[in-house]
């Protein structure tokens, strides 16, 4: 970043500070690292967005990714997916699809960490429905305020339903949908979320309606991607949302979809979403040391029962990005999904989203190992990665203070 700054003249560095309200004293060195020190934040470097010229704000930008988020080189630092459509901004990069957002665009959504964008998301907000296509990529519908508060916002966007695509939904056997789907951008509803109040018009005529109860007593509304297949014309559909009275903004996408039975998303992850005992060790010992490789424990004990069933683990699976051992029962996890009225697709332990699962190759092993131990209930596992099946019997539960145990200290 310095030594792009140096190849600017003193007069272009003046400019930039003085655009900037920035002091503009001092020689070349001194502005430069005037500029490094007020701009080196995503925050204030927003600021910017409008002010410096692009390829400065691009420098910045490649800097800020290397140290706030993955590394990435010089070639995809240009490659920008934000649900703008624009390429020019402050970025943020996604640590799933590894490309761009603005930061202006995603406003708290930038918090989440590890940070994933409302694209891919949008893409994964339901593992049993896969995205086969995408028909329009996010849009947003922004924060729109008015002098008696948040007024009335609308976004539109027209696509063309093509006759190949409408060809594969009429064969498929129910298996294909249209779908839209919209999540709020406040950095935790990473889930379908509609608009408190408004419309969702389609060609003219209103598909639905979004509103709320003022009953406190009644059920919460459940939020679910719309089936808009039906209501769709050969050729070019326009797609309007209407929200009213909400201050927050909104990510809206329209896929193709191929609806999945629970047994093939099971078997695909069986399949395809496994890491091996070597990593599965690996993992063992990053969760028992910490930051600074202090060793925090020397073992964990974790129950060989789902959280979900409540019986012995068979297929031990967890969110890819969960930051523990324990897992859920894969098969059990999948089944319940597709009923459950809140918190779909939440780990049940660390309540983090698991839209892509792993299976733990050794967490399998000593589930297999396990079955053939009578009273099997929990195992304990050592930082080298020795383990121990315990049965009811061997559990120590902790002592309870009693009365003879409580040591009392005599002040007189």
């Amino acid at each position: 970043m310095e030594d792009f700054l140096l190849s600017k003249s003193s007069a272009e560095l003046k400019l930039y500070c003085k655009k900037l309200g920035l002091s503009q004293r001092g020689n070349k060195d001194r502005m430069v690292q005037t500029l490094i020190t007020n701009l080196n934040t995503p925050e204030n470097l927003h600021k910017a967005d409008n002010l410096l010229p692009k390829e400065v704000i691009e420098a910045f930008n490649r800097q800020l990714a290397s140290q706030a988020f993955l590394p990435i080189s010089n070639s995809e630092i240009r490659i920008i997916r934000c649900i703008c459509l624009n390429d020019q901004g402050i970025c943020q990069q996604c640590s799933k699809c590894k490309q761009l957002q603005h930061i202006r665009c995603i406003g708290d959504h930038g918090k989440i960490r590890p940070y994933l964008c409302p694209l891919c998301i949008l893409e994964k907000i339901n593992p049993l429905d896969s995205c086969v296509e995408v028909l329009i990529s996010a849009w947003t519908v922004k924060q729109n305020f008015s002098i008696n508060g948040p007024g009335v916002d609308i976004a539109e966007k027209s696509f063309e339903y093509k006759i190949a695509t409408k060809n594969l939904v009429e064969t498929g056997q129910g298996k294909y949908q249209i779908q839209i789907r919209c999540m709020k951008l406040d950095g935790q509803s990473l889930m379908m979320t509609w608009p408190l109040k408004g419309f969702l018009i389609i060609n003219g005529k209103i598909s639905m309606r979004l509103e709320t109860s003022s009953n406190p007593n009644s059920k919460k509304r459940k939020d679910e991607p719309l089936n808009i297949t039906t209501i769709l014309t050969l050729g070019r559909n326009t797609v309007s949302l209407i929200k009213c009275a909400d201050p927050s903004s909104y990510a809206v996408s329209i896929y193709l979809v191929y609806m999945k039975s629970e047994e093939q998303l099971i078997e695909e992850i069986v399949k395809t979403s496994r890491i091996s005992i070597d990593k599965s060790k690996d993992f063992i010992k990053k969760i028992l040391k910490s930051d600074d490789e202090e060793l925090i424990s020397d073992s964990i004990r974790l129950s060989l029962k789902c959280p979900y069933s409540l019986t012995l683990l068979d297929i031990p699976a967890r969110g890819q990005n969960c930051e523990h051992i324990q897992c859920f029962n894969l098969v059990s996890y999948v089944q319940m999904q597709r009923s459950s009225r809140v918190n779909r697709w939440r780990c049940p332990l660390c309540k983090g989203f698991v839209y892509d699962m792993i299976i733990d190759s050794y967490l399998e092993q000593i589930m297999k190992e396990a079955e053939d131990v009578e009273g099997a209930e929990n195992f304990e596992i050592f930082y080298d990665s020795s383990y121990k099946i315990l049965t009811c019997g061997e559990i120590e539960l902790p002592k309870k203070n009693t009365r003879a145990e409580i040591e009392c200290i005599d002040l007189d």
